[in-house]
């Protein structure tokens, strides 16, 4: 199924910042977070929009991304137009140790994604943000050489358990 809104219907910064306070009213979330069907940074404008008024709000925020956002944006320094919006912390799909394993499981539609995404990982760390990046834990990845590259990087790591179809059947009865 195609989940993505139509392009008249997606809801500009200022919709989304209405429906937050209109959601929220006097109560204080634990954060903002940045996720979904999708790319965040599919609509970087929209998103530093949202960014803003959420940090002059001392609102604690976090981006859940695939890191391809420099990819998306060319022209864009993405990192420090998110860390300049008030970004307090990104996690980024890792997914792999090198970039044949990631090209194996994650299956990018855009060339040198791996590269993108370790250069994003470097430069949200060089911005002064908390990073972590996650990797699914599929049969066969090195987790411990994620963990090495990961560390190398300046970010934690969090591994994610891999839910399988007979898992989403024992959820669903």
């Amino acid at each position: 199924y195609d989940l993505r809104l139509a392009p008249d219907q997606e809801p500009s910064a200022v919709q989304v910042i209405e429906a937050a306070q209109a959601a929220l009213g006097e109560r204080r979330p634990r954060a903002v977070v940045f996720t979904g069907l999708g790319e965040p940074t599919l609509r970087l404008l929209e998103l530093t929009e949202v960014l803003r008024w959420a940090n002059a709000r001392g609102l604690p925020t976090r981006l859940d991304t695939n890191g391809h956002g420099q990819l998306i944006n060319p022209g864009h320094h993405v990192a420090r137009e998110l860390a300049d919006a008030g970004l307090d912390a990104v996690s980024i799909s890792l997914n792999a140790p090198d970039a044949e394993a990631y090209e194996a499981i994650c299956r990018p539609v855009v060339a040198k994604a791996f590269a993108a995404v370790v250069e994003f990982i470097r430069d949200v760390v060089a911005m002064g943000l908390e990073v972590t990046v996650t990797a699914v834990d599929v049969p066969g990845l090195d987790l411990p050489a994620v963990m090495e590259l990961a560390t190398e990087l300046g970010a934690g790591l969090r591994v994610r358990r891999l839910i399988t179809p007979a898992d989403r059947s024992r959820t669903s009865s």
